[in-house]
């Protein structure tokens, strides 16, 4: 269930939604209404890809954030701090454990 603006609980509603891959980590930063889609493992092999969705958008779906990780990851980490992205730990291809930290300035 989902709390309404009411301040009642409602059930949740599914959308339409276009993310082009499986997304492990999903993060959106403090006082922002996007939510970005971080690395990930698309069923074969690990991605490096970043995706964003403004919720405020008429338009729903994922898009390209126009940036990728210098490492494809998955099971990682991330969180914003002072506008920028932290990507921690996670595994890579071959599922060996990260021991890197990415940041990006957003």
């Amino acid at each position: 269930m989902a709390r309404s603006t009411g301040g009642e609980l409602a059930l949740f509603q599914s959308v339409a939604s276009s993310i082009r891959t499986a997304q492990l980590q999903l993060v959106s930063p403090p006082g922002t209404t996007f939510v970005y889609g971080i690395g990930g493992f698309d069923g074969t092999s690990t991605t490096a890809q970043i995706f964003q969705e403004n919720l405020s958008s008429t338009n729903i779906g994922y898009n390209p954030a126009g940036v990728t990780l210098l490492t494809p990851r998955r099971s990682h980490g991330a969180t914003f701090v002072g506008g920028m992205l932290y990507v921690v730990g996670g595994a890579n291809e071959s599922t060996a454990a990260l021991d890197s930290t990415e940041i990006l300035h957003l």
